[in-house]
């Protein structure tokens, strides 16, 4: 047993010298979220109306332009949603080819959780924990499951920010970004920052609301 307890522990050299592979993106996204890693679980809250899935969509199409492959589970708004069309077109996703694999029909956390272990991918949208009914553990058990793949989950907040429920903030709190979208800014909540801690996802329509509010 205590062979085992000391091949499970590392020294602190080697752990400040693991190499860890990082989003090598640059410009507006290194300025807001630094290099963050390419892998672990990203929390992602917003409210209707928010921004929220302009910047989805647009960090979709930032991490295929980085050469990742990504799984969209886009159970909130179907495959009839002509406002997420809309989106997609205005954000340039069609660029992203086969990169980008959309999952319209709804199937449950056992079969979410099985493709994603066995399917060649780099990362995965999930819209949102709400629509699929995952557990805060489920969501550890998919991270646990999944060690190499970025896991981005959607979830709803209250009106204040804040999120909905008790298992939307135990994703947030155990998720290694935390970003809420208002008022088409998405705020930087850790853990790995840039320079600024927000990202206009639509720029002018973000300056004059955020104005208006001070």
């Amino acid at each position: 047993m205590a062979k085992k307890a000391r091949q499970r522990a590392t020294s602190t050299y080697n752990f400040l010298n693991k190499q860890v592979e990082r989003l090598e993106w640059e410009g507006k996204w290194q300025q807001t979220f630094g290099n963050p890693p390419k892998k672990g679980i990203w929390y992602i809250g917003g409210h209707s109306g928010s921004g929220k899935t302009s910047f989805v969509v647009q960090l979709v199409k930032a991490l295929t332009d980085l050469g990742m492959r990504v799984r969209f589970y886009n159970f909130e708004e179907g495959d009839e949603s002509t406002s997420l069309q809309e989106t997609c077109r205005r954000e340039g996703i069609y660029e992203a080819g086969s990169k980008v694999q959309w999952v319209h029909e709804f199937i449950a956390y056992d079969e979410i959780k099985s493709e994603l272990e066995s399917l060649r991918i780099n990362a995965a949208v999930i819209d949102s924990r709400k629509e699929v009914g995952m557990t805060a553990k489920q969501v550890l058990e998919l991270k646990r499951g999944c060690p190499d793949m970025l896991i981005i989950i959607i979830c709803h907040v209250l009106p204040n920010g804040m999120p909905e429920s008790a298992a939307d903030r135990q994703v947030k709190q155990a998720a290694r970004m935390k970003i809420t979208v208002d008022r088409y800014r998405a705020l930087n909540e850790g853990r790995t920052f840039g320079e600024i801690d927000y990202y206009n996802v639509w720029k002018e329509k973000a300056d004059k609301m955020w104005a208006e509010n001070i």
